[in-house]
């Protein structure tokens, strides 16, 4: 199965979503509480202090925490693309997920660690639930450290009624080995939890 357009969704979120800290082109969310509408979808923003919108339109949208380290950053985001299904049962979409996900995680720079992938149907008939957890040992920053942790969760799913259009609803956190957030997974399992189909 061609698996190129879920590497290329990968390789976005690795660039924009774990590269960054909050920096001034970021704006700044101050409404919390109102759904943001989308075509196809809404989502309620991500909750607590400190949260800025880092890019929205048709590819999808992301937000970033300030956490006061160069090098612990966590995203939460919706990405799309349109993918003509090239599967015709759940377990054919499920190896394209884990496919897709595997070859966009080049070996040069990340090993590996944990992954996990299941059928799940929070997202419809086509909905793959994943977890992905790597050394990455191409950051820029690390303060000494011989690699960071880049962990990312979420949900691969088809939307119902839109054709050819696939989505991954995820949260990920890149940090020092020990420097992790508990609470901020709790935070980016509510965002997950919180997007909807329309």
């Amino acid at each position: 199965m061609k698996t190129h357009r879920v590497v290329l969704l990968i390789c976005l979120a690795i660039i924009l979503f774990t590269g960054y800290a909050a920096s001034a082109s970021f704006k700044p969310i101050k409404d919390q509480s109102t759904r943001r509408q989308y075509q196809g979808y809404s989502i309620l923003p991500p909750q607590g202090p400190n949260w800025f919108l880092m890019q929205e339109g048709q590819g999808g949208v992301a937000f970033t925490k300030k956490t006061g380290s160069a090098t612990h950053t966590f995203t939460v985001a919706v990405l799309i693309a349109r993918i003509p299904p090239s599967w015709k049962t759940q377990n054919e979409f499920l190896d394209y997920v884990k496919n897709g996900k595997r070859a966009g995680t080049d070996p040069r720079r990340f090993k590996i660690i944990e992954e996990d992938y299941s059928l799940d149907n929070k997202f419809g008939q086509y909905s793959v639930k994943y977890h992905i957890k790597v050394e990455d040992h191409g950051a820029v920053k690390t303060d000494g450290a011989p690699f960071l942790i880049l962990d990312v969760s979420g949900y691969c799913c088809m939307h119902p009624k839109l054709r050819n259009s696939y989505y991954d609803i995820q949260y990920s956190e890149r940090s020092k080995p020990g420097e992790s957030d508990l609470s901020l997974k709790i935070i980016g399992e509510e965002f997950v939890n919180n997007f909807r189909f329309k």
